[in-house]
């Protein structure tokens, strides 16, 4: 367990397959980028153009993941702000489970706000 292991003649490779703390929260945090980009895509949204995003979850493992990867998911959906409260009017909305929690994810246009 945790490790995969093939051979082909002469060569032999394995792999460590444990997946680490870390490397879960970089994965949830890959995961909410691409629900922004698909609400992104149903809101209307121009490729080029920037967004607010809001990430609502009381999940402290995507809570955590948010924290450590927002300027990274801030910078692959082109966010100018991210935020983790609803108090907002959004131009789209949905809610997902990521990483066995509940999360809401919402965007607008900047110039919504």
């Amino acid at each position: 367990p945790g490790y995969a292991c093939q051979t082909t003649g002469d060569l032999v490779v394995v792999l460590d397959t444990h997946v680490s703390k870390a490397l879960a929260r970089e994965g949830v945090a890959r995961d909410l980028v691409r629900h922004v980009q698909a609400l992104r895509k149903k809101a209307g949204c121009r490729l080029d153009e920037r967004i607010t995003v809001s990430i609502v979850t009381t999940d402290p493992g995507v809570l955590q993941s948010v924290s450590d990867f927002g300027p990274f998911i801030c910078a692959e959906t082109l966010a100018e702000a991210l935020f983790t409260d609803p108090g907002q009017d959004w131009m789209a909305k949905k809610t997902v489970q990521i990483a066995g929690g509940t999360v809401e994810i919402a965007v607008r246009s900047p110039a919504q706000s």
